[in-house]
């Protein structure tokens, strides 16, 4: 079973990314929250720190 995470970076960039219901929330929250991602599109790379988690989207 999955669930659903809204993901937001500091540059205003949203994801919903969906994880597995098995896995807590404070895991998944741990993953992204102040984290660098590559949110960009190749080849161009746009590294953004998460800035904001949600769930129950």
């Amino acid at each position: 079973m999955l669930d659903s995470v809204k993901v937001t970076f500091a540059n205003g960039d949203v994801i919903i990314t969906d994880y597995n219901a098995a896995v807590s929330r404070e895991e998944v929250a741990k993953y992204y929250f102040g984290k660098v991602f590559d949110v960009g599109v190749y080849p161009r790379e746009n590294l953004q720190k998460c800035v904001k988690i949600e769930f129950d989207i």
